[in-house]
Parts: C-alpha cells; sequence; structure tokens
C-alpha cells in the first residue's frame, strides 16, 4: 500500500526521496561556501529564499549534514522556540547548549552581557533610510538601553565591547578543540514567527553576532513573510525589498517546481489511461492549475489516499461508496474525470474555502443560466447554436470558477 507522506523535513535526503529536487541546489551552495570560508570575516548573512512549503529546511538539512566536515554546524528552529520572551537570547544560550566542553566561565560572561544588551532590543532598533542607492541600514538607539544599565557599574557601550570579546572568546574555544576551523548557524522556520521576533532576531545576529571572524549564518526565509513584518513595523517607512538587501550579505534561492512527476508518482503509477499515463496526467494536471507548492501538493495527495485507501474497503453497493465515487486506487481502476474532479474538490476546500462555496453557490449559477438564456433568447435563429457556445464558455464555469481559480493559484 502507497505511504502517506509527512509534511516534516526529509532526514535522509537521496535521490530516491528527493521529490522536490533539491540535491543539486544544496551541492552548489555547500561548494560555494566551502570555497570560500576566506571571505567569512566580512561576509556573515547568507539567505535561502522560497516560500512556505517549498523545501527549505529539508535542503538545510542536507547542508548540515554535508558541511560537518568543515563547518561546526548549528541548526536553530525559530518556531520551536518562539514562545520564548528573547528570541536572540535564546538563540545564544542554545549555541552555549550545544558546544561541547566549553568552559563555564565563557558561558557566564557572555550571557550576562548578552541579557543585558537584547534586552528591549525591539524598541532600540531603527532603520535609517539614507539617499538612493545606499539603501536603508540597521542601526540602534543608544538611549532606548539607558534603562538597562542604570543600575549597573557598566555603560552599554562597555557591555557591547565585552560581548563582542566574549563571543571572540567563544569562537576560538569550539575551533581550537575541533578540527572544523568555521562554524555556520542554520536559522529555520522564520516565515512561522510573529513579525516582532522576526525583526528582534534578525537585528541582533546583525548587530551584535557578526563580530565573529568564524562564524556564518544562513537563514532559510519566505521573503513575503519577512517583508510582511518589515510592513508591519515601519509602514511605508522603508521598503522591505532594501531592508532584506542590507540584512543579508548573499541571498539564494530555492529551485522552481513546476515539475512535480516525481511527487505525483508517489501517488499513481504510470498505468496506461486514454493513451497516456496515468501519473503524467494527474501532474499535468496540477501544473495547468499553477498547483505545485510541494507541502500543498502532498497535503492534497494524502487526502485523496485516505479516500482511495477507503474505497478499496467498500464494496459498491455500500452505503458510503456513492460518497468517494470511481477513483482510481492502488489496486483497480477508475473513472478518470471522477478522479481528477476529487482532487480538484480536495484543493479547493483545503486551500480556497471561500472558491468552495462558490462552486456550490446554486443561486449564483440561476442568475448566470438565466443570463446565458436571455442572451440567447435575443440572437436569431441561426446564431443560437454559436451564442449557446460562446455563452457557456464565458459563463459561470469558466469565467467565476476556472479564471478565478487559476488566478488565486498564480499569486500564491
Amino acid at each position: 500500500m502507497t505511504k502517506l507522506l509527512h509534511n516534516l523535513p526529509i532526514e535522509d535526503l537521496n535521490k530516491e526521496n528527493d521529490y522536490l529536487g533539491v540535491i543539486d541546489k544544496a551541492n552548489l551552495i555547500q561548494t560555494i561556501l566551502e570555497s570560500n570560508t576566506e571571505q567569512f570575516h566580512e561576509i556573515k548573512m547568507f539567505a535561502l529564499y522560497g516560500e512556505w512549503g517549498s523545501g527549505k529546511s529539508t535542503l538545510m538539512k542536507y547542508l548540515e549534514q554535508n558541511l560537518k566536515d568543515d563547518f561546526n554546524t548549528f541548526f536553530f528552529d525559530t518556531w520551536q522556540f518562539e514562545k520564548d520572551d528573547n528570541l536572540p537570547q535564546t538563540m545564544l544560550e542554545f549555541l552555549l547548549k550545544k558546544s561541547e566542553d566549553l568552559g563555564e566561565k565563557i558561558s557566564g560572561d557572555i550571557l550576562k552581557f548578552a541579557e543585558k544588551l537584547f534586552r528591549g532590543l525591539g524598541e532600540s532598533v531603527k532603520i535609517k533610510v539614507p539617499l538612493y542607492p545606499q539603501g536603508p541600514s540597521v542601526d540602534i538607539n543608544p538611549s532606548e538601553f539607558v534603562k538597562e544599565f542604570e543600575k549597573e557599574n557598566i555603560s552599554f557601550y562597555e557591555a557591547l565591547e565585552s560581548f563582542k570579546t566574549e563571543f571572540l572568546r567563544w569562537e576560538d574555544d569550539i575551533t581550537k578543540k575541533k578540527p572544523q576551523k568555521y562554524n555556520i548557524i542554520f536559522i529555520d522556520d522564520l516565515d512561522r514567527c510573529e513579525p516582532e521576533n522576526v525583526l528582534n532576531l534578525l537585528s541582533a545576529i546583525k548587530l551584535f553576532f557578526t563580530y565573529g571572524e568564524k562564524t556564518i549564518f544562513f537563514f532559510g526565509v519566505d521573503k513575503k513573510a519577512v517583508q510582511q513584518a518589515i510592513q508591519t513595523k515601519y509602514k511605508d517607512v522603508v521598503k522591505s525589498e532594501e531592508y532584506l538587501e542590507k540584512i543579508f550579505d548573499i541571498s539564494f534561492s530555492m529551485p522552481e517546481h513546476d515539475n512535480v512527476l516525481k511527487l505525483v508518482s508517489t501517488y499513481f503509477d504510470d498505468r496506461s489511461v486514454e493513451g497516456e499515463r496515468l501519473n503524467e496526467k494527474i501532474a499535468d494536471f496540477f501544473k495547468q492549475l499553477q498547483f505545485t507548492n510541494p507541502r500543498r501538493l502532498k497535503k492534497v495527495l494524502n487526502k485523496y489516499l485516505l479516500l482511495a485507501n477507503a474505497s478499496e474497503n467498500l464494496h459498491h453497493n455500500h452505503k458510503y461508496a456513492k460518497y468517494i465515487g470511481e477513483i482510481f486506487t492502488e489496486e483497480s481502476y477508475g473513472n478518470y474525470f471522477e478522479t481528477i474532479l476529487s482532487l480538484y474538490l480536495i484543493t479547493v476546500k483545503e486551500f480556497y474555502p471561500e472558491l468552495f462555496k462558490t462552486l456550490f453557490d446554486f443561486k449564483l449559477k440561476e442568475k448566470y443560466l438565466r443570463e446565458v438564456v436571455f442572451k440567447i433568447d435575443n440572437q436569431p435563429i441561426s446564431n443560437k447554436w454559436g451564442s449557446v457556445r460562446q455563452s457557456l464558455e464565458s459563463s459561470c464555469y469558466k469565467t467565476e470558477i476556472k479564471k478565478s481559480f487559476l488566478k488565486r493559484f498564480s499569486t500564491t
């Protein structure tokens, strides 16, 4: 029986289960990173852009494993810790905990200074917007930090310099005790976090952690989500695209997923249907709908598989059989139209509920039918058949459903 595919990152990615086609991209990024370590004292912030569900986590997990010979690797899942009050502080504690054999003195000192610096970071971070083409820059307003140091015998600048010193000590300590001379910290699931947490973490890393000389940060980023976070906080003060360009030194993009045949073939075999292969016909159907996001597609196909497995256990005269229809299953042929219709309805129901309501809005359909009949009645008899065909082609199905459906997918 075909197994359901989970939506978690693929831990043991290989050519057999690389449904998203990311291995080639990952290998290229790996080569670039391994070949440019001497640049890391200046270039620290890397971004991997890709929409939600495009496979960023899978690609970064693959890189994490493959880079272990040359890098000390860390994988920080921001969403797992988002409930914490201070995400930058949590990330630092995570790094220290994962660093084996670090002296307690280093951990205590760096955490002491970091706690003071990160507290209230969100209020102090400012965006400078110089004249084009320099673009915006990240800066801080030290006056916002004063209250954190009023009762201490240390100034903000002293704390900042102390943090820099302790972070460099941490770098030296971990790289001296291991054969790897560089650190790479993967930051995942930023697109799942609240806007304030996204900006606080990005700002803290850019402002405080990039003083190191042997550590780089590799972010998996849904560009639209981060842009929305920036716009939520800064409105029209700064262009989100320019902000991201300033934050990240180098960016990569996930490969396009127009070819979904390998993923579809996990659920549908290549049996012949109307002179074509079933898996190819199904893949082309989703491609025509522009519905190729891997995570969303897996969710639709998993739900279809549940129906198909249930169908195999029902007799044709079973009272529930009529609700599933004659769809293709692993063991039997079905009606191709009913199969496609089932996939279509699952897709709309899962991701476009408002459109799903339109599909079954019979009053709306009656309205369009009346308009079609009215147009036909006002045509000469010789033109009526052509009017029927033309009217139906431009009626609710094509105009209100198909075009709307395609339009929504093209903007997702």
